[in-house]
């Protein structure tokens, strides 16, 4: 299979490209860690510049895409830093090139494979965490990997501000459901929650994923919850009783489905043509019996 980057053609440079826009990419983020609301550019910060007034919050992007969502926050709220993370080179490139682009900059975008944000980020630094439509992982033993699972969760709140608050949407409902007994279990308060965000919140940022799934017909689930005061759990003490697997989460009538979730389209159809042998097969052994 062809790579992302290999796609691009011939005359692509990922190196020419992101040192074009390097002033809104920051290369060594573990570096910041405590200081980010003092963040400059790396090339500032080798000439010896510093912030002289601090933002007032930071706020993570975390799964950031192409960056749209996140330069648009940042454009309607100049005194917040927003941080972009995300795992593909690509959705980097892009995320920098757009925020050069629009002049905006109170934000910055990071390349992590592996990003592990307790070293990248202190506790209480953040003042909100954006979770927008992340990768469901519908398989049971994929579950760990989902950013709405619990244990993720609990780590979130360590590096939330008191009161800071996590915004999570996507267009899957099974993994909404899921997500939504997650984030009791790590102690969040949810100050509202929707199974069709465009309807109830209309006026709230959009990004372009998100207007492309609703164009598609996806209903957008979303929540928006509040760091608890009850205390974060421990490593390793959250008891899982409910289903992991996502499969679990949808509806009986898969036929009358009008939307499959992103992610979930194999399951699906295995599920559907499941079924459908079951009942061929019933109607067989009826006829057989009569």
């Amino acid at each position: 299979m062809r790579s992302a980057r290999s796609r691009l053609g011939k005359g692509f440079s990922f190196e020419e490209r992101i040192l074009a826009c390097q002033a809104a990419v920051e290369t060594a983020p573990y570096g910041m860690r405590g200081r980010w609301k003092h963040w400059l550019p790396k090339a500032q910060r080798e000439a010896g510049q510093t912030r002289t007034t601090p933002f007032d919050e930071v706020r993570l992007d975390l799964g950031c895409g192409k960056g749209h969502f996140t330069v648009e926050c940042a454009k309607q709220n100049p005194g917040i830093l927003f941080v972009g993370v995300d795992v593909e080179e690509l959705c980097i490139l892009r995320s920098a090139e757009l925020a050069v682009k629009e002049g905006v900059e109170n934000v910055v975008f990071v390349l992590d494979r592996f990003p592990t944000l307790k070293d990248m980020f202190a506790p209480g630094e953040l003042s909100q965490i954006f979770l927008m439509f992340p990768t469901p992982f519908p398989k049971k033993k994929y579950a760990e990997k989902r950013t709405v699972i619990a244990e993720r969760l609990a780590g979130y709140r360590r590096l939330l501000e008191p009161g800071g608050l996590v915004r999570f949407e996507t267009d899957s409902q099974p993994l909404f459901d899921f997500g939504r007994i997650q984030f009791d279990l790590a102690g969040f308060d949810v100050l509202w929650e929707t199974r069709d965000l465009e309807a109830d919140y209309p006026s709230l940022i959009a990004g372009e994923y998100k207007q492309r799934l609703t164009a598609r017909g996806a209903c957008v689930h979303a929540l928006l919850a509040r760091n608890g005061e009850v205390p974060v759990p421990e490593e390793g003490s959250i008891m899982h009783e409910e289903p992991l697997s996502l499969i679990d989460y949808l509806p009986d009538d898969l036929e009358g489905m009008e939307y499959v979730p992103h992610g979930m389209e194999g399951c699906v159809t295995n599920m559907r043509n499941r079924r459908r042998n079951e009942r061929a097969r019933k109607r067989r052994e009826e006829a057989r019996l009569k």
